[in-house]
């Protein structure tokens, strides 16, 4: 990635809304926008062309937001992008935006790795601990992660909870390594 920074295209974008819930709801469109720029390079591509005069552009982007039924203001929102050759950053603002919603409705972002599926009362189990331990919601992805032996991996922000085998391994052989 280049210098960009999605952060205060997510909050502009967040501050239009005014309602962390409204905000919420409009959480599809973007990942949809999103979605639509990341699926097709061609789209991205002519997006940034200095070759197509820009009310081609503004065109192609109304038809392909029609199709995708994006309405306003994330369709706004997208032609602001576009004027300023920032959509092939939707993805990232997409994400910016989701934890700015997150963090307003006071929900975190957990990525849980695991060695093999976990029954559903194990991951509520689990969620709940983090939820203790964090004091907000979790929203827990459960990602297999078939490197680990047993245990999990959890990623809460930029914390890392390592309850792996292969991670108590690691923290084993630095403590003998520092004796």
């Amino acid at each position: 990635m280049s210098g960009f920074r999605a952060r205060p295209y997510a909050r502009a974008l967040f501050d239009v809304f005014g309602d962390p819930r409204k905000a919420e709801a409009a959480l599809p469109q973007l990942n949809a926008l999103a979605q639509a720029v990341e699926a097709v390079p061609e789209f991205r591509i002519a997006m940034e062309s200095p070759a197509l005069p820009q009310e081609r552009k503004t065109a192609i982007l109304d038809e392909i937001l029609s199709s995708i039924g994006i309405v306003e203001p994330i369709h706004r929102f997208a032609h602001v992008l576009q004027q300023h050759y920032r959509l092939k950053f939707a993805a990232e603002i997409a994400r910016a935006f989701r934890d700015l919603v997150n963090r307003a409705l006071g929900r975190v972002d957990a990525r849980v790795e695991i060695p093999a599926p976990l029954p559903s009362g194990e991951q509520a189990s689990l969620v709940e601990a983090m939820q203790k331990m964090t004091g907000a919601e979790i929203l827990a992805e459960f990602v297999e992660n078939t490197e680990l032996l047993a245990g999990f991996r959890i990623q809460i922000g930029s914390r890392v909870f390592d309850a792996s085998v292969d991670g108590q391994l690691k923290h084993l052989s630095r403590k003998a390594q520092q004796t």
